[in-house]
């Protein structure tokens, strides 16, 4: 198929080919503009393409379209990735991963068999799995890019299909980022096992914004904000220094209040942590201790958009 023929939604936005890399930006404040790739696709073979972000001023959702579904604006609708799955005007499932950037290149694999057709989304090197599975489908599937704001990709289509199709695990800059599930908390001089609510789903993330700052959120029945600092080791572990919280402020639900209260009141005294070699992640403070396994969301394939 050819990567230069490539048509608007039809609104005001501006859309420029130049080979494979592609210029298109809306032009109403918060309204997208989408283009997809105007012919060469078939309803009986699977196909496979991918974007590499060169710029990027807004949001950026990459996916396919049928025809009947390439519309202006927030009328589109097909099966997209921004971070979240979302039909063209509405998220469908929220985190499904990073939300893309420059450098970044996002592939999707339409794979057609007896089973139906799955739409399977990379990130990198990454495989982020199936988002979306549709039983019998016979429509013709464009590859569609929509943007808020301007963005500039390089558009390729390899002829090789993925050797992956399952989620794989994702990977980190350092042993703390990421995403991690309270799995021990422990409380007192003493440090007295703290029971954790059964079906309780506590997640902790660790975002590296600088050398040695981290942005730290925790989501219990609340969602916390605030910094996580190394500041220097102390034999094996890392001091830390932990800013104070900001919260929302909704009631937690009954069984969540107690160790939400524990939480946001000793996270701030916390004092060093490490990974240790298990994978565990240790935060200790003269009184608590907390220990978190790494987080691995799993998803199951939409079906229907």
């Amino acid at each position: 198929m050819s990567s230069n023929d490539w048509t608007g939604d039809g609104s005001e936005g501006e859309l420029s080919v130049n080979e494979s890399k592609i210029r298109f930006s809306s032009k109403t404040s918060g309204t997208p503009f989408n283009v997809r790739l105007a012919g060469g696709v078939s309803s009986s073979e699977s196909l496979f393409f991918e974007v590499e972000i060169l710029e990027l001023s807004g949001f950026l959702a990459v996916g396919v379209v049928s025809e009947d579904g390439f519309l202006p604006g927030w009328k589109n609708k097909g099966m997209f990735y921004n971070g979240n799955l979302t039909n063209g005007s509405a998220g469908l499932l929220i985190d499904f991963g990073d939300r893309p950037s420059v450098g970044d290149k996002i592939g999707v694999f339409v794979e057609r068999s007896t089973d139906g057709v799955k739409v399977i989304f990379y990130l990198g090197k990454r495989c982020l799995g199936a988002g979306f599975h549709l039983d019998g489908e016979n429509d013709v599937f464009f590859p569609c890019l929509s943007v808020t704001g301007l963005a500039v990709v390089k558009y390729g289509a390899p002829k090789i299909f993925p050797c992956e199709t399952n989620r794989q695990a994702a990977k980190f800059s350092d042993s703390y980022c990421g995403d991690w599930t309270l799995k021990k908390a422990f409380e007192g001089p003493e440090l007295v096992e703290k029971p954790i609510p059964e079906d309780a789903n506590i997640i902790l993330r660790l975002s590296l914004e600088d050398g040695d700052r981290y942005a730290l959120s925790l989501k219990v029945g609340n969602k916390m904000h605030t910094t996580l600092k190394l500041s220097g080791k102390l034999d094996a572990f890392d001091t830390i220094e932990v800013g104070m919280l900001s919260s929302t402020r909704m009631l937690p639900p009954p069984e969540l209040f107690d160790m939400e209260s524990f939480l946001s009141t000793n996270l701030p005294n916390l004092h060093k942590m490490i990974v240790g070699e298990d994978g565990i992640l240790i935060m200790t403070g003269e009184a608590q201790e907390l220990h978190w396994g790494r987080h691995q969301e799993e998803f199951q394939p939409l079906r229907e958009y």
